[in-house]
């Protein structure tokens, strides 16, 4: 019998892994469908997503969300600072990384919340943020100890390399697939 909870076709939880009452935070946002789906299957449950680009983030503001859920603005990273945020006006896409095969660039300067800062206060994490996984990912890797993360559930895009930060991650996490066409990846604790 799987144990895999379906919250839609890219992401899957662990049922192994959810708490009574799960401290869920998704990084990348982009439309309030997943953090809604979150919201009712745990109505019990805290739901914090951000959303870095202001576009879309001040669509998000405007449309309905379950009472669970806060969205915040915000481009979470590995460092604070600033950083320039690219939106390509292309279904929403936007990245901090500047991407050749797009065209109609809007480019902001926004400030940066660092991952650690913030990690702390949940036990899943879902990471869909074209490309910016990779520096958040290490940076969890590198401080275990801070955390009580359960799960990760994360969209690998393919603009970046993600074998050497998967290896990383193994040593401490059990993982999987779930998507191979996407490269949608879940990550577990790994339990003594």
């Amino acid at each position: 019998m799987s144990t895999l909870f379906n919250i839609n076709k890219y992401y899957y939880l662990d049922k192994r892994f959810i708490p009574r009452n799960p401290r869920i935070l998704k990084i990348g946002a982009f439309d309030n469908v997943i953090a809604n789906q979150l919201g009712e299957a745990f109505p019990t449950g805290t739901i914090v997503q951000y959303e870095g680009d202001p576009i879309n983030y001040y669509n998000l503001c405007k449309k309905p969300h379950a009472s669970n859920v806060e969205t915040r603005h915000g481009v979470v990273s590995s460092f604070e600072g600033v950083i320039k945020f690219h939106h390509y006006n292309i279904n929403g896409s936007h990245s901090i990384y500047v991407r050749d095969d797009r065209k109609k660039i809007c480019t902001f300067v926004l400030g940066t919340v660092h991952i650690l800062n913030i990690i702390q206060n949940y036990n899943i994490l879902l990471l869909n943020c074209e490309g910016s996984e990779i520096p958040i990912l290490d940076a969890i890797i590198d401080h275990e100890d801070i955390y009580d993360l359960q799960q990760i559930a994360v969209g690998f895009h393919h603009f970046i390399d993600p074998k050497p930060t998967i290896k990383k991650l193994l040593t401490k996490f059990d993982g999987k697939c779930v998507r191979d066409k996407y490269n949608y990846w879940l990550f577990t604790r790994r339990t003594k």
